[in-house]
């Protein structure tokens, strides 16, 4: 992992990730990428959220990043979206709304969902990679702007997240928290559903 620069290094540290000499981290099936840690962009209750940047393609994804406990025996089921019952070693249900979010987007593929990328888990740092949505949420667009926003840009944005949840109940998953807070804004005015720490499949 690269995190040369001083006025990054200050964001790896404050998050517990340090660099370490092992491969580059996985970052999407069947490549491995070289990367670099930015800026904190969010700090939800499922963890700390930064900018990573692509070296070798100067794109950008989001880390959103867990301290675990490296002897808990949830840590490696964690890290590859298995299950297990609960969270030994960490005494804390935020770790299991991570597995719930990893498990529930791994095989989810649309434009108006969230795109996962990867999991790594790194000097006792659970590292979940998802697709950067540059705009922000859609709660953070609303609180720029008086608190509401005018129906032609409220129909705008419900149009796609309603095919998001369209696509999700079609594949058995419930979001169970959709609100703007949990609805980013990518590049391009586009949707997308996110946070899916309390999120149900069926079947």
């Amino acid at each position: 992992m690269n995190m040369k620069p001083p006025s990054l290094q200050a964001n790896a540290h404050a998050a517990g990730i340090v660099p370490h000499a092992g491969p580059p981290l996985t970052v999407s099936v069947g490549s491995e990428v070289r990367w670099r840690l930015g800026q904190q962009v969010g700090r939800g209750a499922n963890g700390t959220v930064f900018e990573g940047l692509n070296e070798a393609t100067g794109e950008k994804f989001a880390v959103k990043s867990l301290s675990v406990s490296e002897t808990s025996p949830a840590s490696p089921s964690i890290a590859a979206g298995g299950g297990g019952d609960r969270d030994a070693g960490t005494g804390d249900d935020t770790l299991a709304e991570l597995r719930r979010e990893v498990a529930a987007l791994r095989p989810l593929k649309h434009p108006h969902i969230v795109r996962y990328l990867g999991t790594e888990l790194v000097n006792e740092q659970l590292l979940v990679f998802m697709e950067y949505c540059a705009e922000g949420s859609l709660l953070s667009l609303m609180s720029s702007f008086g608190g509401n926003l005018a129906e032609p840009v409220v129909a705008y944005y419900g149009k796609q997240v309603i095919s998001g949840l369209s696509y999700l109940h079609s594949h058995g998953v419930t979001h169970s928290d959709l609100k703007p807070a949990n609805v980013m804004i990518a590049a391009g005015r586009v949707a997308k559903i996110a946070d899916f720490g309390t999120a149900v499949a069926r079947g």
